[in-house]
C-alpha cells in the first residue's frame, strides 16, 4: 500500500510537471510566433526601403548625368565668350594704336 501511494504521488507530480512544461511550451510558442511576425514586418520594411533607395540612386545618377552635360555646355559657352573677349580686346588695342598714330601725324 505504501508503494502504491508513493507511485501515485510520483505520478501526480510527474503529471503536474508535464502540464507546467506544456504551458511553458505554449507560452514559448506564442512568443516565437510574435518574433516571427516582427521579423516578417522588418523584412517587408527593408524591401520597401531598398526599393526607395534604388529609385533615389537612379534619380541621383540621372541628375549627375544632366549636371555633367550642363557643365560641358557651360565650358563651351565660356570658351567661346573668352575667345570673343580676347578678340574684342585685340580690336580695341588696334583701334587705340590707329588713333594714336592719327593723333600724332
Amino acid at each position: 500500500m505504501a508503494n502504491r501511494n508513493f507511485v501515485n504521488t510520483q505520478m501526480k507530480k510527474q503529471t503536474t510537471e508535464l502540464q507546467k512544461q506544456d504551458e511553458m511550451l505554449d507560452v514559448l510558442g506564442n512568443e516565437i510566433s510574435k518574433i516571427k511576425d516582427i521579423a516578417i514586418i522588418i523584412n517587408q520594411e527593408t524591401e520597401e526601403q531598398n526599393t526607395l533607395l534604388g529609385d533615389m540612386n537612379e534619380n541621383v545618377e540621372n541628375t549627375n548625368t544632366r549636371l555633367i552635360h550642363t557643365n560641358k555646355k557651360l565650358d563651351r559657352i565660356l570658351s567661346i565668350a573668352k575667345d570673343k573677349y580676347t578678340c574684342f580686346i585685340a580690336l580695341l588695342i588696334i583701334i587705340l594704336i590707329i588713333m594714336i598714330i592719327i593723333y600724332f601725324i
